[in-house]
């Protein structure tokens, strides 16, 4: 037997259909897709953020030193720098 992950577009209806048939605080559907995605553009950016810091930390001098000569840490700060732009 197989158990086969939603997709995004799967995940979405469901949330929107959920959303828009809450009794709770009722909202029209395009307002449910508008919170759906920026949710969704949120959990983007930190996976971002968060690959770019990885990187970071897995690039030492060693691996920039023959390309940024004297500038070490160049590569490491900048894509320290970057993550920050991609998660805010």
């Amino acid at each position: 037997m197989s158990n086969p992950t939603p997709t995004l577009g799967h995940v979405r209806t469901a949330y929107i259909c959920h959303k828009v048939d809450c009794r709770d605080a009722p909202r029209t559907e395009s307002m449910v897709q508008a919170e759906f995605d920026r949710a969704i553009a949120k959990v983007r950016a930190e996976a971002k953020a968060e690959a770019l810091r990885e990187a970071a930390a897995a690039y030492g001098p060693a691996q920039i030193s023959g390309f940024f000569p004297g500038r070490d840490g160049y590569t490491k700060a900048w894509l320290n720098h970057r993550a920050d732009e991609v998660a805010s």
